[in-house]
């Protein structure tokens, strides 16, 4: 009995980063799509030193959105030991 009340007690803890991670996720998504569309943009006005900077910016999104879903791969196999 006092195991699962243990476990019912850490339970929202463990939950609480994943949310926070699937949080981020949707936020760096949404911004890499804006970026792409100021790229584009850009690119259509001749400004190719402002669309070469947006999608310098969204490959650092990306490359911080790949390292969530690493870090989520991490956190899972640590949660099921």
């Amino acid at each position: 009995m006092a195991e699962s009340n243990a476990l019912r007690t850490h339970a929202p803890l463990q939950a609480e980063p994943c949310l926070e991670a699937a949080r981020q996720q949707i936020m760096l998504q949404e911004r890499i799509d804006q970026l792409s569309k100021r790229a584009e943009f850009a690119k259509r006005e001749g400004r190719n030193d402002l669309a070469r900077a947006a999608q310098l910016q969204q490959a650092d999104f990306q490359s911080q959105l790949a390292g969530l879903d690493d870090g989520q791969t991490v956190q899972a196999m640590a949660a099921s030991r």
